[in-house]
């Protein structure tokens, strides 16, 4: 955590869990840390209800009775301390969803992450946020003006539809009339917190729906990792980058790329397994065809320093590759002065 003040969630959580369930019988014990994920993975309401026999209905309402007396206890034994789990919201700009906080919280054990979910649900400074058109999962401080923050958030996407890359914060705010109330911290975490927003590595801000931000296709993933590069890149190169770069978890292999690569005519072959976008200014075909195009659209003969320097701005190939494409094709021939022309 990053933010002055703000607890050490390590050693707080630990506070909470010396005694927290200790005044729990051991079937609300049980509940409560399957709810979560406490010690064991997390369980639905039916999966629990199935093993003690009840409802899913009751389960639930049992939940609500489990977090009356853990509430009860915490304001006993441990009301400064949990009060301070309020900074965690306060200190992201008043608003934080779910995966805002396991990001903050990616140096904590995951156990202690769950503790501090259950304890910002039994925060009544806090309201949970759940299933919300416009808004991911997580929690907003009761003093914040969300309708405000919704118009804010309304604003924000309109002038994001607009561009077709990432913006930067800075500009982002400039371009919202209703954010001048708004600090910085305050407006990150007002849209790290909305659906309909992403932001990238850089920290730049872009829309969810938009593909070259938010690539979905292997296609998209390719283009979206060349762009980064903004080099050729070798097919298994590009597939281990998008793996790494966790799009959306899903196991990508070498060749599965390659016959995209192979498939897609946005991508050009300019070298030993080496791939480029086409956009970039490079022409399909072979090496043999890059010089034709080349000695087509030349006036006058043209020297191989000449010939060589176009090529390498195409393909990546040796000299003696351009070579032995110039003297074998039946189609180019050389002068006197050891210039090219086609026949």
């Amino acid at each position: 955590m990053k933010n002055q003040g703000q607890p050490k969630i390590n050693e707080l959580t630990k506070l909470f869990t010396k005694d927290l369930f200790s005044g729990l019988s051991a079937r609300e014990s049980e509940i409560i840390t399957g709810r979560y994920g406490i010690g064991i993975s997390h369980q639905t309401l039916s999966a629990i209800g199935r093993k003690f026999g009840l409802s899913r209905e009751r389960v639930r309402q049992i939940e609500v009775e489990i977090k009356k007396k853990l509430k009860k206890r915490i304001s006993e034994k441990h009301l400064e301390e949990y009060n301070n789990l309020s900074l965690i919201i306060l200190n992201q700009g008043n608003i934080l969803s779910e995966h805002h906080l396991k990001e903050l919280l990616k140096e904590v054990e995951a156990d202690h992450q769950n503790i501090v979910r259950l304890l910002l649900d039994l925060n009544d400074r806090l309201t949970r946020i759940k299933n919300h058109q416009h808004l991911k999962n997580g929690w907003v401080d009761k003093e914040l003006d969300l309708e405000g923050s919704l118009k804010i958030l309304g604003e924000a996407t309109q002038y994001l539809k607009k561009l077709e890359l990432p913006v930067r914060l800075n500009q982002l705010k400039s371009n919202l009339s209703r954010s001048e109330n708004l600090s910085e911290i305050e407006l990150v975490g007002l849209l790290k917190s909305a659906q309909s927003i992403i932001v990238t590595k850089k920290g730049e801000f872009g829309l969810v729906t938009n593909r070259k931000i938010n690539p979905k296709t292997i296609g998209d993933k390719i283009e979206y990792v060349l762009s980064e590069s903004k080099k050729p890149m070798h097919f298994a190169e590009i597939a281990e980058s998008i793996r790494n770069s966790k799009f959306d978890h899903k196991n990508i292999n070498k060749s599965t790329v390659h016959n995209e690569l192979i498939a897609n005519s946005d991508y050009v072959l300019v070298g030993r397994g080496l791939y480029a976008l086409k956009k970039w200014g490079y022409s399909e075909g072979t090496i043999g065809d890059v010089i034709l195009n080349f000695l087509k659209n030349q006036e006058k003969p043209q020297k191989l320093s000449q010939i060589l320097e176009f090529v390498s701005k195409q393909r990546i190939v040796k000299k003696n590759t351009v070579l032995v494409n110039l003297t074998k094709s039946s189609k180019i021939a050389k002068n006197a002065s050891g210039e090219y022309y086609l026949k």
